[in-house]
């Protein structure tokens, strides 16, 4: 079991998977809350500080989660799902859930924006210079 915070209230959780699945448990007073996660985020990851940020995405919610960076690491061995680091600087993230259910996101619309763009690669080999015009025009500066 974890603690964390969520907005400013105090909260215990464990986060649990199977071969297919990662569940969020909530704890509290009367009964567990449990949360099928889609993936994770984590931001505000650095040796300076010590908390930074959990974020955990399912169908309709986004749950962010305040935890001790010690604990970051077992907490990402105990899922199954995909996750991202995505910075230093917190993202917006309301206004990212927001997009996201307007426009009805599924799990592959999520990864999709946290995945890196690729650069797409040239199939013409890189420009370079003719050997003749090269050395013609640097012999000519090398005469002045």
């Amino acid at each position: 079991m974890f603690a964390g915070v969520i907005g400013s209230k105090q909260i215990s959780f464990t986060l649990d998977h199977n071969d297919q699945n990662t569940n969020l448990t909530l704890h509290n007073k009367t009964a567990p809350i449990i949360i099928p996660i889609w993936l994770c985020c984590s931001q505000r990851v650095s040796k300076r500080l010590k908390t930074c940020d959990l974020i955990l995405i399912s169908s309709d919610q986004l749950i962010e989660i305040t935890i001790g960076q010690k604990d970051l690491g077992t907490l990402l061995d105990g899922i199954n799902c995909a996750h991202y680091d995505v910075g230093a600087d917190p993202l917006p993230w309301k206004r990212i859930h927001k997009n996201a259910i307007q426009n009805k996101w599924t799990i592959d619309d999520w990864q999709e924006y946290f995945e890196p763009i690729e650069e797409e690669e040239d199939e013409d080999e890189e420009w370079k210079p003719e050997d003749d015009a090269y050395s013609s025009s640097s012999s000519d500066e090398e005469d002045n």
